[in-house]
């Protein structure tokens, strides 16, 4: 498979194989799959959709943080702009096929009954791209309603070979240690 082991067919190759002198344009499949070139190609014209949460005490996600923005630009709107020390400055190049979605209201990882205090974490990371109050359950009846990424996936990720990936940098086996029966 071409796409894992790097190599390619050069054009001269196939058209000699074709045993006739003809013009043609440059196809994905001629391009080395390591090559920047290709994953630029490639990458032409699909939409993309790049969710990060940042909670759990990261500095964009308390006051000082949200009042240097960290994370968020200070201004909203097509015109907005990067602070120096924002976290999102490296993607400057790339700015106007952004839209930044940042101070989302997330009601519903607020603690509802007296047993969900406390399980904060997991509630959060549960409301996130779902805005569904989450259940505590051990059992297998988990459900908390489909998430923005899923949707998206959905509608624009039919044409990657990964629709949708999720990445996470928690350890998701506390063993009910602040998992308050978030699983």
């Amino acid at each position: 498979m071409q796409f894992i082991t790097g190599k390619h067919i050069p054009r001269r190759t196939f058209l000699r194989g074709m045993g006739a002198t003809v013009a043609l344009p440059l196809l994905d499949s001629m391009l080395p799959a390591a090559s920047p070139w290709a994953a630029r190609k490639l990458a032409e014209g699909k939409t993309r959709l790049l969710a990060i949460e940042v909670v759990h005490g990261a500095a964009g996600s308390v006051d000082w943080g949200a009042k240097q923005f960290l994370w968020a630009p200070e201004k909203i709107g097509r015109d907005y702009e990067f602070v120096a020390q924002s976290a999102l400055t490296p993607l400057e190049d790339w700015r106007r096929y952004l839209t930044i979605v940042s101070n989302t209201d997330v009601r519903m990882a607020e603690a509802f009954t007296g047993p969900e205090i406390g399980g904060d974490h997991f509630r959060s990371s549960a409301t996130f791209l779902t805005q569904q109050h989450p259940k505590q359950t051990q059992s297998s009846d988990l459900y908390v309603g489909t998430s923005l990424d899923q949707m998206f996936a959905r509608r624009f990720g039919q044409d990657t070979p990964l629709p949708s990936m999720q990445l996470c940098i928690e350890d998701l086996d506390q063993a009910g240690g602040c998992t308050y029966n978030y699983s």
